[in-house]
């Protein structure tokens, strides 16, 4: 799945956690692709993980992502994180993998985030 979403975006989102076990649906915390993100980006300057032209990028390619896989996969929210894997919280192996499950713990709040039922700034629904 995650491989998927990857080649759905096209380059401008570098890695994703998929968050959604125990849970009805999956979310996803990202992160940008700079160069991919600049090079779409209405204001290259500006903050890529805002910028509304980025972001509806991402959407169409989840939407898009989304019509072609069975209703388990499908994506329904995602944040943009700001700040890369910490290697000192152990998000990153030895091997220089995002792990996983280091991710899902140490942004548990993030996490939550995607999963309100109220709009919370910074969660983008697809």
């Amino acid at each position: 799945m995650r491989a998927a979403i990857l080649a759905a975006t096209r380059g401008v989102l570098s890695d994703v956690v998929i968050a959604g076990e125990n849970r009805e649906y999956c979310s996803l915390l990202c992160w940008l692709n700079p160069t991919e993100a600049a090079r779409i980006s209405s204001q290259p300057s500006s903050d890529l993980a805002s910028d509304p032209v980025v972001v509806q990028f991402l959407k169409d390619r989840l939407q898009e992502y989304n019509r072609t896989v069975g209703s388990s996969e499908n994506v329904h929210s995602f944040v943009l994180l700001k700040e890369p894997p910490s290697i000192a919280a152990g998000e990153i192996t030895d091997k220089a993998y995002v792990n996983q499950r280091a991710v899902l713990k140490c942004r548990s709040d993030q996490v939550e985030s995607l999963y309100c039922s109220a709009p919370t700034p910074g969660v983008i629904r697809v």
